[in-house]
Formats: C-alpha cells, structure tokens, sequence
C-alpha cells in the first residue's frame, strides 16, 4: 500500500494536525536519502518506507519496527543499527521537536509522537519472531 494510501485512512483515527506534520516530514524524499546513504535495494527500501509509515502512524511500536525492518530487510547489524538511527535522527526526532514546540504554544493540543525506535542488541541475528512464545530453554 502507498504512504498516501494509508495516510488517508489514518486521517480517521489520528488528529489532522499529526498526520499534516507526517506529510510535511516529506518522508519520500527522506527514505530517499537514507536509502542511498546505505546503498539499500529497492525491496529494502520499500520496506523501510513501510515500516517508518507503520510506525509514525502508531500501526507498529517502535521495537516491532526494529525487529520487522531487521527480519524483512536481512541487513547486517552494523548497517541495520545506522539505518536505524538515520530513521530517528531525519525523522522521528524532527516530528517529536515540532509538536514539543507546538505543545508549548498551545498546551492543549497533545500528538501522538513515537519514540525512537531501539536499537538491535548487540546479538541480534535478524531471526527475532514476534509471533513465536518464548521458552523456559536457554
């Protein structure tokens, strides 16, 4: 599905306000760039652009973003943590610093901003399942 696909059916849930911000972030461009920063295919950025969609409009958390752009993806982790931290340096860290700004002007308005998304452990093998329960074996 398109960003502006699901940016449109977003608008029902979330304040016109939030999802006029995720507009103007003009994620494409900002995919764009992280994407040719790291040299990712075009899968994997259509997978990136998703997932950072997914989660700026609350349908993922944030370890759920990490977790599903590092299976999906299969990046080494060393590429994996600095696409990671691309994503919240250009994107998640300006939409959080608009509204704190807004907030102050107008303290009735709260937005839904996202945490950064966290990074993968240092063992991470791109094999986390969310769906699998964990076991007592160790």
């Amino acid at each position: 599905m398109q960003q502006e696909e699901v940016l449109q059916k977003a608008k029902k849930n979330l304040p016109d306000e939030y999802v006029q911000a995720v507009i103007d972030l003009e994620l494409p461009k900002r995919i764009d760039k992280i994407s040719e920063q790291y040299q990712l295919s075009d899968i994997e950025t259509d997978i990136l652009d998703q997932e950072v969609v997914y989660l700026l409009l609350g349908i993922t958390d944030s370890p759920t973003f990490t977790d599903r752009f590092g299976d999906i993806s299969e990046l080494e982790n060393n590429v994996l943590l600095k696409v990671i931290k691309s994503v919240t340096r250009d994107i998640i860290i300006p939409l959080q610093e608009k509204f704190q700004g807004d907030n102050e002007e107008n303290s009735t308005t709260s937005m839904p901003v996202p945490p950064p998304p966290p990074a993968p452990s240092a063992g991470y093998g791109g094999t986390s399942d969310p769906y699998r329960e964990p076991t007592d074996d160790r």
